[in-house]
């Protein structure tokens, strides 16, 4: 993992702890109970934090690009920890409640207010979304054609010789970049490609990190294109 990010993750890990410290003491000396939105915020900046830098420690045991691999050609599917669904969650109630605590009992100014409630409205929408992402599941299916990304209600099928190699790119968190030869001009792959240079993402990295995922994608597809499947033959027509 590149050295930047894990020092922007240690730099949130050490706030985190930080706030959440100063908080308790507040709460203990001082007694006020509003330090408890405090210590809450703070634990979900440190838990957002040790995610990235520890994401065995919340989704359990990573897969291993080389245990994967040795089942080529497929087909292989990955799926996203269930362990992990529920650690955000949990981190969008509490982040939610936090702001909207904020919202109600502080000092801020009217502009202030408006965006905590804009916060809220987001956690409170983000949260029938990762509990239907616990109930439809998230996965990405391998196989000597190409990939399938199943994401909710959504099926996505990509063959490997429409797609160019995988990268990683640092859009908050990493995230799995590719291109798609057959998206056309004129469509959301321009306006991603606009901002990150690539014109499609996976939503997931199931169980790895991004750049142990975008390396197996890679090896993957190298291995397809270089033993492509024999053609199908259909019977003739009696």
């Amino acid at each position: 993992m590149p050295d930047l990010s894990r020092l922007k993750w240690y730099g949130v890990l050490i706030i985190g702890v930080a706030f959440a410290v100063a908080a308790t003491y507040i709460l203990v000396v001082k007694r006020d109970p509003f330090a408890f939105v405090a210590i809450a915020f703070g634990t979900v900046m440190a838990g957002m934090a040790v995610h990235d830098l520890w994401p065995w420690l919340i989704e359990g045991r990573p897969n291993s690009p080389d245990l994967v691999l040795q089942r080529f050609p497929g087909p292989v599917t990955l799926r996203t920890p269930w362990r992990k669904l529920v650690f955000f969650l949990i981190s969008t109630i509490l982040f939610g409640g936090c702001l909207g605590a904020v919202a109600l009992y502080s000092d801020l100014s009217a502009i202030g207010i408006v965006i905590m409630w804009l916060g809220v409205i987001g956690c409170a929408a983000a949260v029938p979304a990762f509990i239907l992402l616990m109930i439809r599941g998230s996965a990405l299916q391998l196989g000597p054609d190409g990939m399938q990304i199943h994401h909710v209600m959504k099926r996505s099928a990509y063959r490997w010789s429409d797609l160019s190699d995988f990268s990683v790119a640092d859009v908050g968190i990493p995230m799995v970049m590719f291109d798609d030869a057959t998206i056309t001009d004129g469509t959301a792959g321009d306006f991603n490609r606009s901002l990150i240079g690539r014109g499609g993402g996976l939503p997931d990295t199931y169980g790895m990190d991004a750049w142990s995922l975008a390396g197996l994608l890679n090896e993957w597809r190298r291995r397809a294109l270089a033993n492509p499947p024999p053609p199908s033959r259909s019977s003739p027509a009696p």
